[in-house]
């Protein structure tokens, strides 16, 4: 960023447009905070804290002395630069985000949007997770190539497309991980762990280039001089591996270790839970595991229903167990969905297997728990709750109804509801 007012190279530098970011991102979350403390009367602290210390990290990468020892004195400082778009800031502000703050974007902006399968598809696929992997991989590696380094010095729009890519790709990519919100993609633990050795692959595959390259990869603009402490070009560009090596391992680490004992909470039962019957201490608003009000319902609560296994089904949807679910389906089965986006009024029908598979698959695939609890069975049909809880502490809770065949579901009608 050499466009700036400012007269001293090792000064903070005013850049307008990262200053006009800044002060709309402030303004943005103020509002939003505002709202939830006149709604819910709480405000989280440390979240506050993670989002202004994500926005200072942004300041302090480009437009603090780092940004002009970063342009063509230090290698190393440009991999501080860089390491600070694409993983700090990212980090700290994903963590000043929670559901709660963010309603009204899903209400007035996301809700909309899905009422609609085009709009849908194209959410979809703008929040995939293999899309963030991709472009976190892609950005990297292109940055990382002497010719684009050499382009982005001699061409301050490039420079500035640079920057603003790296903030963008990190927050994608760690939105992926931390999940501070609902989503429309939900990776399981292991697909998550998965995306966080490929990053630290391509990463170290780039350290290990610049730490045992025998010659100097960045004559432009690191290699004609002006060193900084004293160290010759290439000592710097072993340093710069260092520096993004200090960074990346431990980042993806501490979100490996966070993600599992994220993982491992929400698959391990609470205290609490014991006490489901008391409303005050369910997660969702369900009934309890169990009802046998009299002798005629009891007889009614078998884990079978002809030749419907109700105790496998409850087993596959707990386990997230997509294809024993789906075996318990007809070909020709019909499921009708109705939440807030779905409304009664234009509710989400899926017709067959195949469409019903794509649908079972996609909620198997999200880290979450279920647990089934109010379950009534007669010879023709079925009834269930079911609450579900993400790890970032969002329920859900669904009521269905089934109508069976010869063992098999042949329409299901569910309504669906969760935390903002």
């Amino acid at each position: 960023m050499r466009s700036v007012i400012a007269a001293d190279a090792l000064s903070w530098t005013f850049v307008p447009n990262v200053a006009a970011g800044l002060c709309a991102s402030t303004l943005g979350y103020t509002a939003l905070v505002a709202r939830r403390w006149r709604v819910r009367h709480r405000i989280a602290l440390r979240r506050l804290i993670a989002w202004f210390g994500g926005l200072a990290v942004i300041a302090i990468a480009l437009m603090s002395p780092l940004d002009s020892l970063a342009d063509d004195r230090s290698l190393a400082a440009h991999m501080v630069q860089h390491e600070l778009l694409l993983a700090v800031a990212p980090l700290l502000l994903l963590m000043g985000l929670d559901a709660q703050l963010l309603v009204p974007l899903t209400r007035f902006v996301i809700r909309p949007a899905l009422r609609h399968p085009l709009t849908t598809r194209v959410l979809r696929g703008l929040t995939a997770p293999s899309l963030a992997l991709g472009l976190w991989s892609t950005t990297v590696l292109v940055w990382s190539a002497p010719g684009m380094v050499a382009l982005a010095y001699r061409n301050d729009t490039v420079h500035n497309a640079e920057h603003f890519q790296l903030l963008v790709v990190g927050l994608l990519f760690w939105a992926v991980i931390l999940a501070p919100f609902p989503s429309l993609h939900r990776p399981n633990l292991a697909r998550k762990l998965t995306y966080l050795a490929i990053v630290s692959f391509v990463g170290g595959l780039i350290a290990a280039v610049l730490a045992f390259a025998p010659t100097i990869l960045y004559p432009v603009p690191y290699g004609a001089g002006r060193p900084l402490l004293d160290l010759s070009a290439l000592a710097e560009q072993r340093l710069a591996a260092g520096v993004m090596m200090a960074v990346d391992m431990p980042a993806a680490l501490a979100a490996a270790v966070w993600v599992v004992s994220r993982a491992r909470i929400t698959s391990t039962p609470s205290a609490d839970e014991d006490r489901r019957s008391s409303p005050g201490s369910r997660r969702c608003s369900a009934g309890p595991t169990r009802t046998e009000p009299n002798h005629k319902e009891s007889s009614m609560s078998t884990t079978t229903t002809s030749t419907f296994d109700f105790g496998e089904f409850k087993r596959a949807l707990e386990e997230r167990d997509s294809t024993a679910q789906l075996t318990l389906y007809a070909p020709d089965a019909e499921v009708t969905i109705v939440d807030r986006i779905n409304t009664p009024s234009s509710p989400r029908v899926l017709h067959g297997r195949d469409e019903i598979r794509t649908w079972i698959e996609d909620i198997c695939e999200r880290e979450m728990t279920h647990k089934v609890e109010m379950q009534v069975l007669a010879s023709s049909g079925a009834g269930f709750t079911e609450a579900c809880r993400y790890p970032d502490g969002t329920n859900v809770l669904c009521a269905a109804v089934l109508e069976l065949r010869d063992g098999q579901i042949a329409r299901q009608v569910g309504v669906q509801a969760w935390d903002e």
